[in-house]
């Protein structure tokens, strides 16, 4: 059980978070204090976070605001959190993640943030200064992933928090991304990569870095997808060739991920470059769809996301996959194309 209590106190010049976690069944004590310049003092803690004016948010690398937590893909924690904030902010968060779940797939906000929410298909969609066409554009996006993957978005409801700076962050039923996205027409990749991290990442969990293109490669994959049902072939190839373009620039040899047992274990200090894990990642599935054609294509996906929901995956498992639907061996394919340079 997990449960984190922030009280907050006010001063002219300094405003506090005290935050109390429980995880894995041990209670961790955090009091955040943020300052107007941005920086945020704690025990254990002594971070800069990205305070812009009245707001304050974490992603990702939960080991600054959790510094007993080891940050890793292949820990597995469960968090109740707890947010109490001054008068006039609104905050979102991982509030209740019962089941075990990577760390770095927690994250808070609070601030002045305006609330926008929209129930469509049995979810809610909340978006904090957003608006509602986000939403309805969102709420678009996961009935195209639920169509192509055969699985309901894995969560109730699902938060976008669009804050000051630089952000494109997923967590379990909620995404950081930064306001200029709302503004910006070529931003469309980061709403469905964000949100079909929820399927490739909270639901189906790659079972450690070593298979983070399980993650990456499929949500980028998906943004290609989706740009080609909302604007044509045109741009799903425009993707492709930047999918191209991205893994070529990735200097020496790199496999998709590691072959052989046991596995090596890959710390966060040595993950594989983004032209890997999320541009090889995606060109290796559009290889298969060209190969595979559509309709076996989009069968082996909805196989390998309903089999696999709420569990750890690896590359393995995709593997099973192709060999159920299509019905003849892969392990040569991922010999080469996945576990080879």
């Amino acid at each position: 059980m997990c449960g984190l209590m922030p009280g907050c106190v006010r001063t002219r010049r300094v405003r506090a978070l005290i935050v109390l976690l429980m995880f894995s069944g041990c209670a961790h004590r955090v009091t955040l204090t943020v300052h107007q310049d941005g920086r945020v003092e704690g025990r254990g803690v002594d971070v800069k976070y990205p305070v812009h004016g009245e707001q304050v948010w974490a992603g990702y690398a939960t080991k600054k605001w959790l510094p007993e937590v080891r940050f890793d893909s292949a820990e597995r924690t469960t968090l109740r959190l707890k947010l109490e904030v001054p008068d006039g902010w609104t905050s979102a968060g991982t509030f209740d993640v019962s089941e075990p779940t990577p760390p770095f797939l927690f994250a808070w906000a609070a601030g002045r943030f305006t609330r926008t929410e929209l129930e469509a298909d049995g979810h809610v969609f909340v978006a904090l200064n957003g608006s509602q066409e986000v939403l309805l554009k969102t709420a678009a996006m996961a009935r195209f992933l639920r169509e192509r993957t055969g699985l309901e978005l894995p969560v109730r409801t699902y938060t976008q928090v669009f804050v000051h700076g630089e952000a494109a962050q997923e967590a379990v039923g909620m995404a950081l991304i930064g306001e200029a996205a709302l503004n910006d027409a070529d931003a469309e990749w980061v709403f469905i990569h964000e949100l079909a991290h929820q399927w490739f990442g909270v639901s189906l969990k790659c079972l450690d870095f070593d298979d983070f293109w399980l993650n990456e490669g499929f949500a980028t994959f998906f943004v290609g997808a989706w740009l080609e049902q909302l604007r044509g072939r045109d741009a799903y190839e425009a993707e492709v060739a930047r999918w191209k373009s991205r893994a070529e620039k990735v200097q020496g040899a790199l496999s998709l991920a590691p072959p052989g047992l046991p596995r090596p274990h890959t710390p966060d200090s040595k993950l594989q470059p983004r032209g890997i894990t999320y541009s090889k990642g995606a060109l290796f599935l559009h290889s298969l769809r060209r190969e595979l054609g559509e309709a076996t294509f989009w069968s082996v996906m909805r196989n390998y996301v309903t089999t696999n929901a709420g569990r750890d995956v690896t590359s393995g498992d995709f593997r099973l996959a192709l060999e159920k639907v299509t019905g003849r061996s892969w392990t040569e394919d991922f010999a080469k194309r996945v576990y080879s340079p």
